[in-house]
């Protein structure tokens, strides 16, 4: 009986959760009852998060959930930001293809460059100044989301941390210098608030075992405003997508974020 209540349930979710319509970015958009409906999980969801919770099914249900509530905050907020982790080839790769698998045409353009906390740094660096590791700039993925809500920028924020440690202070695998400093540039304070409470997060996460895959224990990442960005150099632009077997340190730490 409990097995046949299992199996009943599984599929009311499986249509009902996988069922729900994509989350849209137009402009403008408002969700009528009948998506808002879709979203909400029914009973069965919490007597099957609880009795089975690491059940393959389940896992996927939750998550596919999750990731909906969170994209349906349609506040719109500052379309461009910056992101350091590590070398920027990986950086980019996982942003723009891997990031993209999940939210579809969420990315409206980005370019791999450098950008300094510093408003006064040197202009317009060469990439042999920047490795050398004493400009003070950061390797950075220049991101420019496509119609930007506060749910698509917060879902980007938490998809950063699943694919570099951001445990290991200036330092990506083999790459080591401030050039490779896990780093946020935010644009407005609304970016920077979002961003402050998803590293927040990922470090509850380390403290409370939810997150075992990182080098160390103590998030390094570090959130400063935005400056000016200078891209690199055409051939380092998708350099993984036209060399697909080129240097890479990047990869999956955790694959999901994790509740808290």
């Amino acid at each position: 009986m409990f097995y046949t209540t299992f199996v009943q349930t599984t599929s009311v979710l499986i249509t009902t959760c996988l069922g729900q319509s994509i989350p849209r970015w137009e402009k403008g958009h408002k969700q009528d009852s009948r998506e808002v409906s879709r979203m909400k999980a029914p009973w069965q969801f919490a007597f099957l998060t609880t009795s089975f919770p690491f059940h393959p099914i389940i896992r996927l249900l939750t998550t596919r959930t999750n990731m909906t509530v969170a994209a349906t905050n349609t506040e719109p907020i500052a379309p461009t930001l910056a992101l350091g982790a590590g070398c920027y080839w990986g950086t980019e790769k996982f942003i723009k293809k891997d990031f993209q698998k999940r939210f579809p045409d969420s990315i409206k353009d980005a370019k791999v460059g450098f950008m300094s906390p510093d408003p006064n740094a040197k202009k317009n660096p060469s990439y042999r100044e920047v490795c050398s590791g004493i400009t003070g700039y950061v390797e950075v993925l220049f991101v420019e989301l496509n119609n930007p809500t506060e749910g698509l920028y917060e879902e980007l924020m938490k998809f950063f941390f699943l694919f570099h440690d951001p445990t290991t202070k200036n330092r990506q695998g083999n790459d080591a210098g401030t050039q490779y400093a896990s780093y946020v540039f935010t644009n407005g304070e609304r970016q920077t608030e979002i961003a402050t409470k998803v590293a927040q997060d990922v470090q509850t996460a380390l403290d409370s075992g939810k997150i075992t895959t990182y080098s160390r224990k103590k998030v390094e990442t570090l959130i400063s405003p935005a400056n000016t960005f200078y891209p690199a150099h055409e051939e380092h632009q998708e350099y993984l997508m036209k060399n697909p077997s080129g240097y890479c340190n990047h990869y999956y730490r955790v694959r999901e974020f994790p509740e808290l």
